[in-house]
């Protein structure tokens, strides 16, 4: 985490357009300290990087509903699921948030994984949780979308194969940033005007996707790169101390075995 707040911190310098930092989900309970801990620390840690927005996978919901909406309401950024519902049929987390950044309004979508991946995954949540089929989804939800929005990006759980599916059957998407089948990618995959990228797994890699537009938000060119973050990129200090602060804690209120 303080190397990719390194890489974060520098991007943002040198990069003269809009920078937008977003996770496609499965975040918050990826490491023995952040499961510990409920996913705290990695909240805390996201506030701290300043992120926009991020996906809901079935690792934010390994402990259960309760302690996700917990840090649901902790997070500075959004969580976002346009498919996931409660038994009353409700949402979960918020489907679509809109950012404004310079002038740019930018339409962002969550889509978490199947039924099964999900249960499979987690305790207790049969009948609690279902999914609801993602082109449906967003084939009802992108009209809503393009109205406030001048491009739309869908964070999504579903793997490369269901992005590419999803992009070749609901029309206006812009960009797809994936996750799930851990694909790392030096070129994005264009499906009709759509974009697809996604970088890796448990944050060894950031990727850094540069999009360029023409006035119509109409895609001019498209570039991702998978960038391993080495030692060559220092711990950030603020993000350094906060991993020591939460490793302290857990070693003196865990019991030793």
């Amino acid at each position: 985490m303080a190397r990719r707040a390194a890489f974060i911190n520098q991007a943002r310098q040198e990069f003269e357009g809009v920078v937008l930092l977003l996770d496609s989900g499965d975040a918050l309970m990826g490491t023995q300290l952040s499961i510990q801990a409920n996913g705290e620390p990695m909240v805390e840690a996201m506030n701290v990087m300043g992120y926009d927005a991020v996906g809901i996978g079935a690792y934010e919901l390994l402990q259960g509903v309760d302690i996700l909406l917990a840090r649901l309401d902790e997070a500075a950024f959004p969580f976002l699921s346009a498919n996931l519902v409660l038994r009353d049929g409700s949402l979960l987390a918020a489907s679509y948030t809109v950012l404004e950044r310079d002038g740019l309004r930018i339409g962002v979508v969550g889509i978490s994984e199947p039924d099964g991946e999900i249960f499979m995954r987690t305790s207790g949540l049969v009948g609690v949780i279902k999914t609801r089929n993602a082109i449906d989804v967003l084939a009802q939800l992108l009209p809503e979308i393009r109205a406030k929005a001048d491009i739309v990006i869908v964070l999504s759980r579903l793997g490369l194969d269901q992005d590419q599916a999803v992009a070749a059957q609901v029309p206006g998407i812009d960009i797809i940033i994936g996750g799930r089948s851990r694909t790392l990618m030096d070129e994005p995959i264009r499906v009709g005007q759509t974009v697809i990228v996604q970088q890796g797994y448990q944050g060894e890699w950031i990727g850094r996707t540069e999009v360029s537009f023409d006035s119509s938000w109409q895609i001019v060119s498209a570039t991702t790169q998978a960038v391993a973050l080495t030692p060559d990129y220092p711990d950030d200090p603020q993000l350094a101390e906060l991993a020591q602060r939460w490793n302290q804690k857990l070693a003196t209120t865990t019991p030793a075995p």
